[in-house]
């Protein structure tokens, strides 16, 4: 089964592809799209208008089109609960999060967890402004959760007194970030480290308990509400023990509360769960923490008769795919494809047989010696908008075209694997 991806856009970038001619190749190419909270999002859910009805009635799009996208919603870790009332009218914790992505009309919407690697970074930075002045951006503190500040508050002390004791400057934040990243690979560093590895494991282990929670409030009031979408629930835990054991509770609480995504091509139940990536290129150590963590998901799923679905969550660069064990993967969302198109990049293949991917800007490529047999470059007057260097909206065009070469790509690895 060739891995689904989700580009990560706009709503106006719907719109665009319809008035520009290019909606249905994307449809073609993509089996859906992500979008992630927005003023016009808001508008929607304030009117009870579903996303795909909203669109149809204020740009006129086919809603036969928009049928066939699914849609996946991400309620924005970033979004501070003001932020999120002002775009919706309705404050963002578990339950309003349910009401929202029913009324939207969305196929998949994931679930409120609490980001366990985010919680440290803001640690870190706490630490760091405490000896240095260090700014925390307010991006960061939006993503902080209440239960989790007596972990917070221990880590940020352990930390401050873990630089001192090393005589950190402020140049040296990189090797502070390393140092933490190395405390959640192994128990080993306990003996040189006790009270700074305590603080980071216990924030973990919170994470997960409030993750799972969570998980579960919003099960039971989906349950009572009816609503159709299906809840992603996220996995979190710096440690491979928590990351194990959050994955299992949600497979227990995906099964006892019915949340079973349908297969009736090949008559199969499926639970659906999210793996978070960071949006980042993986270290080798990740990419292997989380190819076991997929490993023991399928195998647990399948003694309770049922098949796991992944959806990797901040798919950076196709430079990720030679990392993980691809046969586990069922989809992923892509920032990078939308990205690099609106920067006037396109992905090439640039090499077949070891399966090389390259970036380029379109400025770089002449016309007359382009031979590409994408959706979007087999159509003449696409083909011209694809490679004209402009900035302008009829040329996101390139999307179809970056998320057509990383299916190919993947497609290719998987394959290959």
């Amino acid at each position: 089964m060739n891995i689904k991806l989700y580009p990560v856009i706009e709503l106006l970038d719907l719109h665009y592809a319809y008035k520009y001619d290019w909606l249905s190749k994307l449809v073609e190419v993509s089996d859906g799209v992500m979008l992630r909270p927005e003023k016009k999002l808001g508008d929607a859910f304030k009117n009870n208008k579903a996303i795909r009805q909203y669109l149809s009635d204020r740009y006129n799009i086919s809603l036969d089109l928009l049928n066939m996208l699914k849609i996946m919603f991400d309620h924005g870790i970033f979004l501070s609960t003001r932020d999120f009332k002002q775009i919706f009218g309705v404050r963002k914790d578990p339950k309003t999060l349910i009401k929202v992505y029913d009324t939207l009309g969305v196929d998949y919407g994931l679930a409120y967890d609490i980001p366990a690697r985010l919680h440290v970074e803001f640690a870190i930075r706490s630490a760091t402004s405490e000896l240095f002045d260090y700014h925390i951006s307010d991006k960061l503190s939006v993503a902080i959760h209440y239960s989790m500040k007596p972990y917070l508050r221990r880590l940020i002390k352990e930390l401050v007194a873990h630089i001192e004791e090393n005589n950190y400057s402020k140049l040296d934040i990189q090797t502070v970030r390393a140092k933490i990243s190395r405390l959640t690979k192994s128990e080993q560093k306990i003996k040189k480290y006790p009270k700074l590895y305590k603080a980071i494991h216990d924030l973990s282990k919170a994470a997960v308990k409030e993750t799972v929670r969570r998980v579960k409030r919003q099960l039971q009031f989906k349950n009572k509400t009816g609503s159709r979408f299906i809840l992603l629930p996220v996995v979190q835990g710096l440690y491979e023990e928590h990351a194990k054991k959050c994955l299992i509770e949600v497979i227990d609480l995906l099964i006892r509360y019915d949340e079973i995504l349908m297969d009736d091509s090949i008559g199969t139940n499926n639970i659906y769960v999210a793996i978070g990536t960071g949006g980042r290129v993986l270290s080798e150590y990740e990419a292997k923490v989380i190819n076991k963590i997929m490993r023991i998901g399928y195998k647990y799923a399948r003694t309770k008769g049922f098949n796991i679905r992944y959806h990797l969550l901040g798919w950076s660069s196709p430079r990720v795919a030679r990392k993980l064990e691809l046969e586990f993967v069922y989809s992923s969302d892509s920032l990078s494809a939308r990205r690099r198109a609106g920067e006037g990049k396109i992905y090439i293949m640039k090499d077949n047989n070891n399966y090389e991917v390259e970036l380029k800007a379109v400025s770089e490529i002449k016309y007359d010696n382009w031979n590409c047999n994408c959706p979007a470059c087999n159509d003449p007057k696409l083909r011209y908008a694809v490679l004209d260097p402009a900035g302008t909206r009829k040329n996101d065009v390139r999307m179809v075209h970056n998320l057509w070469i990383i299916k190919q790509f993947l497609r290719k690895v998987k394959v290959r694997l």
